[in-house]
């Protein structure tokens, strides 16, 4: 993989001389310890020496300790990064069997060498300068706002004393206006909170909010990394601070994996900063300050913390530079990259802070009823867990067997992990190592382990939807859920505190979500939008001709492949109900075993409906095979959105699941994307006209919140004619996309 990569970037492996930290092999599982190190150093430098390399490339733990004889430092934190060694050059990059375990890290680890092959070609070492900033006091407040409104880009970045825009105040804002210049505004000051720059000065007693309103509101462009939580402060005090340029989202353009997006990682990978972040944290643990990075920074001081913003401000406005030069490169796999994110990815994030800030009115009263019917089932499940696992579970043999001290009540535990691997792998022999979720999904299904599954649903649903939201609800009586632009490799949006595009059907959950007084919820669905997507995408005779029609796809495919089929059997109903798991499993990249396993039916039965589905629709089985050979054919996969799916490295062990993502990819990117950018071209008009907000999305749904008295027979036909038209027009297709709309003053109440 090694020499495949330094390919990729244009090393000649010929030239290129390996030589390894260490001679000895450490017990497996294990990371060679500082003595092994130090006992190796001296050969291996001497070795490095005798090389006489430009580029040294230190691979690994052990590599980048031993070369820079710092034992402290990790290569999570330091890949990337370069330094001067004599007349050579040192760069850090992941071993490659790190990456072979970790796949998503292959996109970095190319780039890390591809910064260690320009040293080759006289290239510099990256270098972000050091930021000097300004504090604005009453003295120079206005004429710093006079030089900053006429600057032509603005990097801004504010601290808050927690993650709740709603409620934590923000500390401080930092705006950098050239390299390495930053102005730094007071907002609560750290050693006085609850006073306020754009309310009283803690200095002088004088209010600085119109000024701060100009001046946010001016226009110069403004630059933010994940501007939509930064802005958001300053929506709740009437100031409408705009999101012109993100650079986590420029990013997200670049490289869609999740985990790659912090600004001090990219701040390391495009410019080589080094990690101030961490600097500033433990300084302030030291100080006292804090225990934890994860403690609130509000009694951080100034000294502290006022140096830390500056620099997150200077970062992101030379970031904007960096990555605009890269997303407008003349290349084929660059091409759309701006219009993906000026026309989708900048306006959705203006369109989900307003969602955001709406949020979802909470009925205590079906809260509570909830808390009470789940509580009740929760234990009931566990009880059920406790009768079957009764005659499997030995509290001696398990003690003697994990030198487990005494055990509550001599009861087994459901909750225990270390129990309930006991029983599965020990007693029922399941080769298994976690309990985890996905793990227990995978085993066959038997009482416990259907009990097991369950239980942890129901559990997982109160911690979520009962317990989450009950912490939650801010004081106008909402939920204000987060928004993730960037959370998902296909596009599709998620959200979290708490996760509202994952709610549970159940009536008894979905109606902790209410109207309030006045009200109505109406819920606009797409029908099988994923399905006509396919269609198109695939031009398929069959499934246009059964769209065009109006015909029943479930109906037609339980025909096709259950011989003699009848509708209003029960054994019939069954049977479309497994047509339905077909149609949507084959948008999904599932075939014949996610038949086989979710409905016992026999693997061969299961692989003739497959078979006589595709048979059906030959076009929409050349498309898939086409988009399931894209990632060992090195192809970028691309939406008509602009959205790329870049697969990276492909290996034995991750060939079939990254197929399946490939074969789901340009469907429900698109899917969602249509839902996504209708929601954004009427929400205006819903406020203007009606008095409508739109409070959450799910995938290929758009829930509105619209007053009683207001025209709703017109609002819907507006909504549909908005949501049916888009894909047309889109996907350059006459087929139409259905839309349902349904109504209720509960969300698990609607009626069509």
């Amino acid at each position: 993989m090694l020499g495949r990569a330094l390919k990729k970037v244009g090393v000649d492996e010929a030239q290129v001389y390996y030589t390894n930290a260490l001679r000895c092999r450490p017990p497996i599982g294990e990371a060679p310890p500082r003595a092994a190190i130090e006992a190796c150093r001296s050969r291996l430098l001497s070795e490095v020496d005798s090389a006489e390399r430009k580029v040294i490339i230190v691979l690994g733990n052990s590599a980048l300790r031993s070369v820079l004889n710092n034992y402290s430092l990790k290569i999570t934190a330091e890949r990337g990064k370069a330094w001067p060694a004599g007349r050579s050059v040192v760069v850090a990059a992941f071993h490659p069997a790190a990456v072979l375990r970790a796949f998503g890290e292959y996109p970095r680890f190319i780039a890390d060498l591809r910064y260690a092959a320009g040293f080759l070609n006289g290239q510099k070492i990256r270098e972000p300068g050091t930021t000097r900033w300004d504090l604005v006091t009453p003295k120079n407040i206005y004429r710093v706002i006079d030089v900053l409104s006429r600057q032509p880009y603005l990097g801004g970045d504010i601290e808050t004393g927690g993650f709740d825009s709603y409620t934590d105040p923000a500390l401080v804002l930092s705006v950098a206006w050239t390299k390495n210049r930053v102005a730094v505004f007071p907002l609560h000051h750290p050693l006085d909170v609850g006073r306020n720059l754009l309310e009283v000065h803690p200095w002088t007693g004088h209010s600085y909010w119109k000024e701060m309103k100009q001046f946010l509101e001016c226009d110069a462009k403004w630059i933010w990394h994940n501007g939509k939580y930064d802005t958001e402060y300053f929506h709740t005090l009437g100031i409408d601070a705009r999101v012109d340029e993100d650079t986590m989202l420029m990013h997200y353009t670049l490289n869609e994996q999740r985990g790659t997006h912090d600004l001090a990682q990219l701040g390391a990978d495009y410019l080589g900063a080094p990690n101030w972040k961490d600097a500033m944290v433990e300084e302030a643990i030291a100080g006292g300050y804090i225990k934890k990075k994860s403690d609130s920074w509000a009694g951080i001081p100034p000294s502290i913390m006022y140096p830390y913003n500056a620099r997150d401000a200077d970062i992101t406005y030379q970031l904007f530079f960096e990555l605009r030069k890269e997303m407008t490169k003349p290349h084929p796999r660059y091409i759309g990259l701006p219009k993906l994110y000026e026309h989708l990815l900048i306006p959705a994030s203006k369109f989900l802070q307003k969602v955001e800030r709406r949020g979802m009115y909470v009925s205590t009263e079906y809260l509570d009823e909830a808390d009470e019917l789940y509580q009740a089932r929760w234990e009931s499940e566990r009880y059920d867990i406790l009768n079957v696992v009764e005659p499997l579970f030995d509290v001696l043999a398990y003690q003697k067997a994990t030198g487990a001290g005494k055990i509550k009540g001599g009861v087994f535990n459901p909750g225990s992990p270390k129990q309930v691997l006991y029983v599965l792998r020990d007693v029922l022999g399941y080769r298994i190592t976690d309990t985890q979720k996905e793990t227990l999904e995978k085993l066959p299904k038997n009482d416990l382990v259907d009990a097991l599954r369950q239980w942890k649903k129901t559990e997982k649903i109160i911690g979520t939807y009962i317990q989450g939201v009950q912490k939650r609800i801010a004081a106008d009586g909402r939920i204000h859920s987060t928004y993730l632009i960037h959370g998902t490799v296909t596009g599709r949006l998620s959200s979290r505190n708490p996760n509202m595009q994952n709610v549970p059907r159940d009536p008894a959950i979905r109606n902790i979500f209410q109207a309030p007084p006045g009200h109505v919820l109406v819920e606009f669905d797409y029908s099988q939008v994923e399905l006509r997507v396919l269609a198109v995408m695939a031009d398929d005779e069959f499934l246009k001709g059964v769209y065009r029609d109006g015909r029943d796809l479930h109906d037609e495919v339980a025909a096709a492949v259950f011989p003699g089929w009848r509708k209003d059997t029960l054994i019939g109903k069954e049977q479309r109900i497994r047509a339905k798991f077909l149609n949507f499993g084959i948008a999904y990249g599932r075939g014949a075993k996610a038949i086989h396993e979710e409905f016992g039916m026999p693997f061969p039965d299961a692989q003739k409906m497959v078979r006589e589905w595709f048979a059906r629709a030959p076009q929409a089985a050349e498309f898939i095979e086409q988009t399931r050979r894209a990632p060992q054919e090195g192809r970028q996969l691309k939406t008509p959105f602009g959205r790329r799916r870049r697969f990276g490295l492909v290996t034995r062990d991750n060939l079939v699941p990254i197929q399946n993502e490939a074969i789901n990819f340009p469907i429900q990117s698109t899917a969602s994307d249509l839902t996504l950018l209708s929601a954004i071209r009427m929400q205006d008009q819903l406020v203007k006209r009606w008095g409508v907000h739109i409070t959450n999305l799910v995938h290929d749904s758009i829930l509105v919140e619209a007053p009683k008295d207001c025209n709703l027979e017109e609002m819907i036909a507006y909504v549909k004619s908005v949501m049916e038209r888009l894909p047309q027009t889109i996907l350059h297709t006459d087929l139409p996309f259905d839309v349902n709309a349904s109504i209720g003053t509960g969300w698990g109440d609607f009626k069509g």
